[in-house]
C-alpha cells in the first residue's frame, strides 16, 4: 500500500532560547520529568536481555561524530522535526532531544515505551496550499523562529522522513504530485541537516509499534508470544500496507512491503463473482490486488458490486446518500453497517478478506513476536473484529479467516494478534527513529 503520507524527524545540536516556556512531551504525550534520573536502560527487551544491555551501552559508549552546534546558542539539546505528510495535510513537529538520553519505559507495559524529547512547536499545513514539500519546511522553521526563537538557518543534525510512496536509494516519487518528489540528499544539502533518512509511511507505523503500550491495543488472540520473532503490521486505510520486523543489532528494524498489491483470492462463490467484476472494472486480464478490496476505497468497489448484482436489495434513500459522497464511500458504507443489509454485507466481505490477508502474512513470516493490525479502517470499526456471519452456509468471522489455513491452522492459533487503537503511531515511529540515529543505535 503506499498511503499518502510523509513523516520527518528532524535533530540539530544547535539551540535557541532555553528561557523560553516549552511544552515537555513525549511521543506518548506524558511529561516529561528533567528532575528524575534517566535509567541506564533503554527498555526491558525487544528480543532478550542481551538486547536490553546492547541498547543501553550503545546509547552511553557510542562514539558518534560531534553534531553540528550554532554558535551562540543555549540550547543543550538536538532539533529534531518529526512529521506526517500526507496526501491531504503535513503534520510537523520540532523537538529538542538531548542526545544519550535513553528510552524509559518498556516494550509490554502498559504505558509502552516513552522517546525522549521536549516538544517546541507542531503544525499542520493543507498540501494544495504549498508548491512542494520544501515550501512547507520553510513555513514551519519560519514559524519556529517567530514562536521559539528557533533561528531558520539553525542546522539540524538528523532528519528521518517517513513517506507515502515507495523509497528507493532514499528517494521518494509521488505519483500525484510530482513535485513534491525529493530525496534525503536534496534535505541534507538545502536545509542544513547533518544526515537525512527516508523511510516508507508504514515502515515508520512499524517503528511506532516498537514504543506502544497495552492501553493502545485491543487483543484478539493472546496467542504464545516468542522473545526476538519477527514481528508483522498489517494496516487499511486509505490502501493495505504490510510491513515486518526482525531484530539486527541488537534492535528491532523495519522492513518495507507492498504485500498489499498481492492477488485477492477469492473465499466463495460471491467473491469469485467479485473477482471477475472487478477485474472488468480495471481492466485486468490475469488478476487483482487485495488492497482492491481491503481498504477505504476497497469498501467502495464491493459495495459497487453488491449494488450493481444485487440490486433488489438496494435501499434507495441510503444508497442516494452513500452515492452522493464521492471518494467518502467506504465510509458512508461503513456507517450503514448496523442499518443496511447491502452495506453489513459489503463489510462482512471486506473484513473477511482482511482477516484471510493478515493470516496470509501470518503464513509467510511466522510472527511469534505479534501480528498487528493498524490503520483507519482498525480503530472505526473494532465491531468487525468480533462479529460473526453466515455466507452459503458457512460462518465467517475476521479471526476465523485468519486461522483458516488448512493444515497450518493449529500453528496460527499460536500468534499473537492485537489492534492498534493509537492512531498516531506513524509519528511515533519517527520520532524513535530519529532517536536512534542520533545515538547511533541499530
Amino acid at each position: 500500500m503506499v498511503a499518502n503520507a510523509v513523516a520527518i524527524c528532524i535533530a540539530p545540536h544547535s539551540s535557541a532560547r532555553v528561557a523560553v516556556a516549552r511544552e515537555t512531551r513525549h511521543a506518548s504525550t506524558r511529561p516529561r520529568h528533567p528532575s528524575r534520573p534517566v535509567p541506564a536502560v533503554v527498555r526491558k527487551s525487544e528480543s532478550s536481555r542481551g538486547i536490553m544491555r546492547h541498547i543501553s551501552s550503545t546509547v552511553r559508549k557510542s562514539h558518534t561524530p560531534e553534531l553540528i552546534c550554532a554558535s551562540g546558542s543555549g540550547r543543550t539539546g538536538d532539533l529534531v522535526l518529526t512529521g506526517d505528510i500526507g496526501g491531504t495535510n503535513s503534520r510537523l513537529q520540532l523537538w529538542e532531544m538531548v542526545k544519550g538520553e535513553a528510552l524509559t519505559g518498556e516494550q509490554g507495559s502498559e504505558d509502552g515505551v516513552t522517546v525522549p524529547g521536549t516538544l517546541l512547536l507542531e503544525r499542520k499545513y493543507p498540501n494544495e496550499e504549498h508548491e512542494n514539500f520544501e515550501a512547507v519546511w520553510a513555513k514551519f522553521r519560519d514559524a519556529a523562529a517567530e514562536e521559539q526563537g528557533v533561528g531558520v538557518d539553525e542546522p539540524i543534525s538528523v532528519a528521518a522522513v517517513a513517506v507515502a510512496g515507495f523509497v528507493d536509494n532514499d528517494t521518494v516519487e509521488f505519483t500525484n504530485r510530482k513535485e513534491w518528489s525529493f530525496c534525503a540528499r536534496q534535505i541534507e544539502q538545502r536545509r542544513n541537516v547533518g544526515r537525512a533518512k527516508l523511510v516508507n509511511d508504514f515502515v515508520s507505523n512499524g517503528y511506532g509499534l516498537l514504543t506502544l503500550g497495552t492501553k493502545d491495543l485491543h487483543c484478539l488472540q493472546e496467542g504464545e508470544k516468542k522473545e526476538g520473532a519477527p514481528i508483522v503490521l498489517v494496516g487499511a486505510g486509505t490502501g493495505l500496507g504490510e510491513c515486518f520486523l526482525t531484530p539486527h543489532n541488537g534492535v528491532y528494524q523495519c522492513w518495507p512491503s507492498e504485500g498489499g498489491h498481492a492477488e485477492y483470492s477469492p473465499r466463495s462463490k460471491v467473491e469469485l463473482q467479485l473477482l471477475s467484476s472487478l477485474m472488468d472494472k480495471f481492466h485486468a486480464n490475469h488478476r487483482v490486488s487485495v488492497e482492491r478490496i481491503v481498504s477505504g476505497t476497497g469498501i467502495a468497489n464491493v459495495y459497487g458490486f453488491l449494488r450493481n448484482h444485487y440490486s433488489g436489495l438496494v435501499n434507495k434513500l441510503v444508497d442516494d446518500e452513500i452515492m452522493a459522497t464521492g471518494d467518502q464511500r467506504g465510509g458512508m458504507v461503513a456507517m450503514h453497517y448496523h442499518d443496511d443489509v447491502l452495506c453489513k454485507w459489503t463489510m462482512q466481505i471486506v473484513f473477511g478478506t482482511y482477516g484471510s490477508e493478515a493470516g496470509a502474512m501470518a503464513l509467510r513470516f511466522m510472527p511469534f513476536g505479534g501480528l498487528y493490525i493498524a490503520g483507519g479502517l482498525a480503530p472505526k470499526n473494532m465491531h468487525m473484529f468480533t462479529e460473526e456471519w453466515e455466507t452459503e452456509g458457512t460462518v465467517y468471522s475476521f479471526m476465523n479467516q485468519f486461522r483458516d489455513k488448512g493444515r497450518l491452522s493449529p500453528v496460527l492459533e499460536k500468534i499473537p494478534v492485537n489492534v492498534v487503537l493509537n492512531e498516531n503511531i506513524g509519528l511515533r515511529g519517527t520520532h524513535l527513529l530519529a532517536w536512534r540515529m542520533l545515538n547511533n543505535v541499530g
